[in-house]
């Protein structure tokens, strides 16, 4: 792969291949180029599940900032997309990461909205849910006019 002329196909592999590596300013250097190339009009699915990976990257490498940033994007996105699955993780996980900045109380607020929004379409993510992981994909499907079972992406180990 040519570095500067590379989809963003190949960019997200690269992202992927990295993070699973366990290389999370790698991965997330490659997600950073290819953002630009997944716009909101053409790619808005792939775009949400890039800057929720991105999120979770940049926390892992104590950019608060940055996954605060890309958490603000990926919230109204989902919503505009109709995901909600992708809206109560971002959610849920903007919660956590206010929480862990110390302001306690709107960051558990935050995380019971999310885990509701998870809760509401059966997602495996919502804890003690009763529901099967092709059930809840199903049910995600349903409220979504996205493919909800590639939610989440894979987090960062």
């Amino acid at each position: 792969m040519n570095p500067s002329a590379a989809t963003a196909e190949e960019l997200l592999a690269l992202a992927n291949e990295r993070q699973s590596a366990g290389d999370a300013a790698a991965a997330l250097a490659a997600y950073q180029r290819a953002l630009p190339l997944l716009t909101r009009e053409a790619q808005p699915h792939a775009r949400a599940r890039a800057l929720f990976q991105m999120a979770q990257l940049a926390r892992m490498e104590g950019d608060v900032a940055g996954a605060f940033a890309c958490y603000d994007e990926l919230l109204p996105l989902a919503d505009d997309i109709g995901d909600r699955r992708a809206h109560g993780l971002g959610v849920a996980m903007r919660g956590q990461l206010v929480f862990l900045q110390g302001d306690k109380t709107a960051g558990l607020q935050a995380m019971i909205r999310g885990l509701a929004e998870l809760r509401g379409c059966n997602a495996p993510e919502a804890e003690h849910s009763p529901a099967t992981p092709a059930s809840s994909a199903a049910a995600c499907r349903a409220q979504s006019s996205s493919s909800a079972s590639r939610w989440p992406p894979r987090m960062p180990s």
